[in-house]
Formats: C-alpha cells, structure tokens, sequence
C-alpha cells in the first residue's frame, strides 16, 4: 500500500484504495499510509467508534445495552 500510494501521487487523477477494512487496526494503518479512500463496513465502525474510551466507560455502556436488550425481550426469570 505504501508504493501505491507514493506512485499514485505522480497522478492527480489517481487514487488509491483501501477496500473492505477487516479489523479496526487496518483503519489506523490506512490513515496513517494517508490512503485516499478506506471502505470500512459497519461492525468495524463500532468498534472504531469505541477507540479511546477507558476501559470503564466501555464496561458501562456495554452493561446498559445488555440492561435495555433484557428489557425489551420483556424474558422474566
């Protein structure tokens, strides 16, 4: 991606891209190569979105959604 990318920049009509990230770390490898464009599809944004929240922010918000999915299952035990 790197050769790509520096080769590319011999054309303005010539953009790179990187298709379909796999996993939330290709996103980071592909902003910082400044690819032109990324792909990302939505369970990868999720867990993009989540970067740089403390571990318990996360451990919260993650109990609330479990909290707000057993309310609407209306499951009584």
């Amino acid at each position: 991606m790197k050769k790509s990318i520096k080769l590319a920049k011999k054309f303005k009509n010539v953009e790179i891209l990187w298709a379909s990230v796999r996993e939330p770390y290709n996103y980071i490898q592909a902003k910082q190569l400044k690819c032109h464009i990324i792909t990302v599809p939505p369970s990868i944004i999720e867990k993009i979105e989540k970067f740089g929240k403390t571990f318990e922010s996360l451990t919260t918000e993650t109990v609330k959604n479990f909290l707000i999915d057993s309310r609407k299952s209306k499951f009584k035990i």
